[in-house]
């Protein structure tokens, strides 16, 4: 903040450090407004963007004092707040360390406000959020997808089909074929299987998913 004004800067950089205390880090360029602002206030928040806000992402990202025309934001603890966002952490300033181009800021949790909703990720200049881990592709019998305990089976639908990996339906995932030959270089062993999914019925109606237990982790 600078005065009543809100600043903010999207990063590709920012981590838990501690638990005990809790603490957190991210990197800021050196020639970045909102460090220098940081480093005066001694204050600073995370908002975890969630799937739906990447416009955000592209929008703080440029330069500029615009960012938040045009945003809903509120105050909180003296550190701006987005609404709708995955994670909120506002933290005080512990220290700030050189880090060749940019500065390390690490920071004293004061407070976190966690929704239910799938955070926004960013790779190789794409969009998308955290993806379902797919294990046993080698073993139809044990084919199963493993996910968070408390995922609904919407949210997991969502996650599936925003990464291309399939669906969710009757209580089970259902993976595409494409993503099962990605998985092994075993060609002929992924034909096998599909085949002996189709004569136990373990596929799709198109034949081109097949289908997977769903492990939630404790």
């Amino acid at each position: 903040m600078d005065g009543d004004r809100p600043h903010g800067t999207t990063v590709s950089a920012f981590m838990s450090l501690s638990m005990d205390p809790p603490m957190t880090a991210v990197a800021l360029d050196r020639q970045s407004e909102v460090l220098g602002l940081i480093e005066g206030t001694r204050r600073f928040a995370i908002n975890v963007l969630g799937t739906a806000q990447s416009s955000l992402a592209v929008a703080f990202a440029r330069k500029g004092r615009a960012k938040f025309d045009g945003v809903e934001w509120a105050e909180h603890l003296g550190v701006p707040r987005l609404p709708d966002v995955s994670i909120w952490i506002a933290c005080t300033v512990d220290a700030v360390v050189d880090g060749g181009d940019h500065k390390i800021v690490t920071g004293s949790v004061d407070e976190v406000e966690h929704r239910e909703s799938n955070p926004l990720t960013y790779h190789r200049r794409v969009f998308g959020t955290h993806a379902p881990t797919i294990h046993d592709v080698d073993n139809l019998k044990a084919f199963h997808v493993e996910v968070s305990a408390d995922i609904s089976e919407a949210d997991l639908d969502e996650l599936l089909r925003l990464q291309d990996y399939g669906y969710v339906s009757g209580g089970s995932a259902f993976i595409s074929v494409a993503r099962v030959r990605e998985s092994t270089t075993d060609v002929e062993g992924v034909a096998a299987m599909v085949d002996y999914a189709q004569s136990k019925g373990w596929v799709d109606e198109d034949g081109e998913a097949l289908q997977a237990h769903v492990v939630r982790q404790k």
